[in-house]
């Protein structure tokens, strides 16, 4: 076989079925096999737990010293290992899983568990690595943007971490997550450039050659966004796509406008006095013109430098606060009222919020008297729910209000994605009727992912404190909806379930119980019995 064979050993000859488990020997209990469908069906063996391969990974060090890295490109440059039709699929599929997938955390990874553990076990090694995985996959958009990220954020070689940005776009043109990282290479080069530059006052070149990368840089991030419209518009036509909408290049075009922002405070026209910093406020707001800040500064002619440069860059300038609130505001809404397909946040969407809160924080402070925590309140659906929900005779006027603004502001977005339940039926009157999601979390009294676990395998619904909140009401089953009562007389509500998987094994008119919960569509049924 292609194993005996690369492992130098002399195939035995068998009569009969030779299983494979019996090369094994007494380690035959830590495999299992099974049949893998690829291109071929054929027959496969694996560990039979992740944490068992582990320890053999680990033992190989131990024992024999060989480091990942040493088995990684093992994997990555043997051709041998590639030449037998059979399983070639599966393996190449398998290697390039372990290249790239990560595992999104709230500190965020930028590379895979291996890579990770080859930079930490073997320093300076991971690069070898993703080079080679390069020559093995040299058709793969996904690793030459792993090539460019390492580049771009461990080594800080922006040259070379361009170049592979730009293969990765030539493999992937109409793709917004390699224009994306075209995009997140100059935003890092800007980043980096601005922090190792000491000079007080910032010297005027160095002011305009930072401008020209954020503009570039803006510009970068604009055309990613124009892509992953594209993108949202045919997964609309086609149906068959589940990718969720890529808001990168609105987050990414925020975070150069907070660089610009600190650039700027640190130029001698804004400095970080007071009055400076409030007409830097009022030009980005284009409240004041820089023809004007210019007439009225009394350091005038030793500054004429800066205004000729700040001059040149006054589309970037002025344009700079309303594209900001612009994403703001779209990615509020996005991110407030979509979640994963729990109907939860992730902790991926959980790290980009973070980001999201670290730039406002910066917008807030020099363009707004308010708390930047705001930012993440659902202004639509409490304006929503103040103005109509205890008013029966408008609920469906209510309902209706919620799923046309749903529909409206999020059709080009919510693909892939599920409403979050924001509010739910409690057992009160009035206003107090409607249980806010923290409310449950906080009765619940147990961290955010395991809320989310509990949320997803539905354990959630038998907490007695969580029961005790919630109005548990009845319905009938019609079709893929429940109708149920209201104080109405005659008016039922339509309540969609939140997983249709709940109303297997229930017939039609058939009698079930449930919670309430609303979201941005309508309100929805929670653990259906």
């Amino acid at each position: 076989s292609l194993c005996e064979e690369f492992l130098g050993l002399q195939p035995k000859p068998v009569c009969g079925t030779a299983k494979v488990e019996e090369g094994f020997g007494k380690f035959s209990t830590l495999i299992s096999s099974s049949s893998v469908e690829s291109k071929v069906v054929h027959k496969a063996v694996k560990m039979i737990h992740s944490s068992i391969a582990r320890q053999c990974l680990q033992e190989l060090t131990t024992t024999h010293n060989v480091s990942k890295a040493d088995i990684t490109d093992l994997l990555l440059t043997t051709d041998k290992l590639y030449e037998s039709t059979q399983g070639k699929h599966k393996l190449l599929q398998d290697v390039h899983h372990i290249m790239v997938k990560r595992i999104y955390s709230v500190e965020d990874s930028k590379f895979s568990p291996l890579i990770q553990e080859i930079a930490s076990e073997t320093p300076g090694q991971e690069e070898m690595i993703l080079l080679s995985a390069s020559k093995r996959f040299d058709k793969d958009a996904v690793i030459s943007q792993l090539v460019a990220r390492y580049y771009y954020l461990k080594k800080k070689n922006f040259t070379e971490a361009k170049l592979w940005a730009r293969s990765a776009r030539d493999l992937s043109k109409d793709s917004s997550y390699m224009a994306d990282t075209s995009a997140q290479v100059i935003k890092h080069e800007l980043k980096n450039a601005i922090a190792n530059c000491k000079e007080e006052p910032m010297p005027h070149e160095k002011l305009n050659m930072f401008l020209k990368v954020a503009q570039s840089a803006i510009d970068a991030f604009k055309e990613t966004q124009s892509l992953a419209k594209k993108e949202s518009s045919l997964r609309l036509q086609t149906k068959r796509d589940n990718c969720p909408f890529n808001t990168a290049g609105c987050l990414g075009e925020i975070q150069v406008g907070v660089l610009v922002i600190d650039l700027l405070q640190k130029t001698p026209v804004f400095s970080s006095e007071n009055v400076r910093h409030d007409i830097l406020s009022k030009v980005l707001s284009g409240d004041i013109k820089l023809q004007d800040v210019e007439r009225c500064d009394q350091r005038q002619h030793k500054h004429r430098s800066y205004y000729i440069i700040l001059r040149h860059f006054e589309d970037l300038l002025y344009s700079l606060k309303i594209r900001m609130k612009t994403n703001f505001d779209f990615l509020e809404e996005f991110h407030v009222n979509l979640g994963s397909g729990s109907g939860m946040k992730d902790s991926r969407e959980q790290v980009v919020q973070n980001e999201l809160f670290r730039g406002f924080k910066q917008y807030a402070n020099l363009f707004c008297k308010t708390d930047s925590a705001s930012l993440l309140k659902n202004k639509t659906m409490w304006n929503m729910v103040k103005e109509n929900c205890p008013v029966y005779t408008s609920l469906w006027n209510y309902i209706s209000q919620m799923r046309t603004s749903y529909h409206a502001t999020m059709k080009e977005v919510y693909n892939g994605k599920r409403p979050i339940v924001h509010f739910f039926l409690g057992k009160k009157w009035g206003y107090e009727r409607l249980v806010h999601l923290r409310e449950i979390k906080r009765c619940s009294m147990v961290e955010e992912g395991q809320f989310v676990s509990m949320w997803e395998d539905g354990s959630l619904w038998e907490d007695k404190k969580v029961q005790q909140l919630l109005r548990r009401v009845t319905g009938e089953v019609k079709g893929k909806f429940i109708l149920t009562a209201t104080c109405e007389p005659g008016l039922k509500l339509k309540v969609i379930p939140m997983f249709q998987s709940q109303l297997s094994g229930t017939t039609e008119r058939s009698k079930v119980s449930f919670f309430i919960g609303f979201s941005m569509k309508g309100p929805v049924a929670l653990d259906i019995n």
